[in-house]
């Protein structure tokens, strides 16, 4: 079976961004079948062979004929493995119409990838509080194994320029979870800072999905203009995904506080430095964004 690489369903987000919630929300439309985190490194050769990073940016304008032709792959579904089917069979897959691409760690390719695919149905890029999503991958993991006293490594990649831009702020980096917010400004900003962001794709705040389900679900919808009632995706939406912490609260400003009583005030303060040099503004040690960008839109 090979789909149309224009007419799937992509969903962007942070490890632990609560990406999988989504994409099991999204499963419910009918036809859909889910492939898994596609350029997980340690499960696809073809982007480890490109020397692709974790979290690979690409600029925007820039003709990289490889990766279009390998992404062009990953949308029409040509390369899957044990990985990225590990929701799905081959049954199912042929009997799908449409895919569902969870993608973690490539944020930064949005601006990229926009410019190479007019999508029928803009990606979703869900963005979550960087404090609770440390908080989460510190909990679950290989995160878990990570020193706690950790410094900051470039990675040999391309464009790698993103990286070396700060090399002087890196080297005061002394901890895990300042390694991760790192990761997390880096990568996001790029995307924040884009003139096409919340034009080109949707940005959904993960705190109104929580607060307000059913107004954050009719806007995805709306903008990719499809037959479905809303109601039977919103009925997902207070389930705990199958990657779900079972120990932190279900529902409302519970669930989105709960990153609070993770964290000392000496490492918020720290972590809100970071923030601060990396000029994020739509987050602070507030557990709700200072923007909400699903309703901006």
């Amino acid at each position: 079976m090979e789909y149309d690489p224009l007419n799937n369903f992509i969903i962007f987000s942070e490890p632990r961004g609560g990406s999988t919630w989504v994409t099991e929300i999204i499963s419910l439309i009918p036809d859909t079948e889910i492939i898994w985190e596609p350029l997980h490194l340690e499960h696809s050769k073809h982007f480890r062979k490109l020397n692709f990073g974790w979290r690979q940016y690409i600029p925007e304008d820039f003709k990289w004929d490889e990766a279009y032709h390998l992404f062009q792959k990953v949308f029409s579904g040509k390369i899957l493995n044990s990985w990225t089917t590990q929701l799905t069979d081959s049954k199912r897959l042929t009997n799908a119409r449409f895919l569902i691409i969870k993608i973690c760690r490539g944020n930064a390719l949005l601006p990229w990838l926009t410019k190479q695919f007019k999508f029928n149905y803009k990606p979703i890029y869900l963005l979550r509080h960087p404090f609770a999503v440390l908080s989460s991958q510190m909990r679950h993991g290989g995160w878990v194994n990570m020193p706690d006293k950790l410094s900051f490594e470039i990675p040999n990649i391309p464009f790698n320029h993103i990286y070396d831009y700060h090399k002087e702020f890196l080297k005061t980096i002394k901890n895990k979870d300042e390694v991760l917010l790192v990761n997390w400004c880096i990568t996001n900003k790029t995307v924040l800072n884009n003139k096409r962001n919340n034009i080109d794709w949707i940005t959904v705040n993960y705190e109104d999905l929580v607060l307000k389900p059913e107004q954050s679900i009719n806007r995805i919808i709306d903008e990719w203009n499809i037959d479905i009632d809303s109601k039977l995706l919103i009925s997902q939406i207070n389930k705990r995904s199958i990657t779900g912490d079972s120990r932190s609260p279900l529902k409302g400003m519970d669930q989105i506080k709960y990153w609070k009583s993770f964290f000392t005030n000496d490492q918020i303060m720290r972590l809100e430095k970071i923030l601060d040099y990396f000029n994020v503004q739509a987050y602070s040690s507030e557990p709700l964004p200072e923007i909400s960008y699903t309703f901006e839109g």
